[in-house]
């Protein structure tokens, strides 16, 4: 498991490993699946949506994806984070928002696990850690982390966190994977 609470990596993956991912993940070509809430099952507030393609599901401790060019960065990531097991792992997308919109603070997971965040596009649109281990009506912010294409950001998963739609770039692409 992490050291630290929040660990951020530049140029996680090699240029044309990278260039290949965001080739895939083009906006117009990509099988992209509609999400009425991109952070939680819990609420369809109508500017929450964004798009989402699950890789692997952990319930059915399996590969679910077509796109096998993405499991050798998701092992990378498992071995960075010092895991075991993949609990999940998906691509999201979210749309330009003009008021940069906060979507909804959670947890992944309720078990212990690694949460990571691997950038696709250069963009806006900040993913938001905060102190606070348990939902509530109030935070207090940890770190703000902007987008950065090729960048991954390992944290511990009890922290809620979040991210925002962007307010200056037509879409946000990132790959979200947890671990234990």
């Amino acid at each position: 498991m992490l050291k630290e609470d929040i660990i951020v990596y530049d140029d996680f993956a090699t240029k044309s490993y990278h260039q290949e991912i965001l080739n895939i993940l083009n906006p117009l070509s990509f099988d992209w699946k509609y999400n009425s809430n991109i952070s939680s099952d819990n609420n369809n507030t109508l500017e929450y949506f964004g798009f989402t393609h699950t890789l692997f599901n952990a319930q059915l401790n399996a590969w679910v994806s077509k796109h096998d060019v993405i499991k050798p960065l998701i092992y990378q990531i498992k071995d960075t984070a010092n895991c075991k097991n993949i609990l999940r792992a998906r691509f999201d997308m979210t749309l330009f928002n003009k008021n940069n919109l906060m979507h909804e603070p959670h947890i992944d997971f309720k078990v212990p696990h690694i949460a990571s965040i691997y950038y696709v596009n250069d963009t806006d649109g900040d993913t938001i850690i905060f102190n606070e281990n348990k939902l509530s009506n109030k935070y207090t912010i940890k770190k703000r982390i902007p987008p950065k294409a090729n960048r991954l950001v390992l944290f511990k998963g009890e922290f809620v966190h979040t991210g925002c739609s962007p307010s200056k770039t037509a879409n946000r692409i990132l790959i979200n994977s947890n671990y234990n």
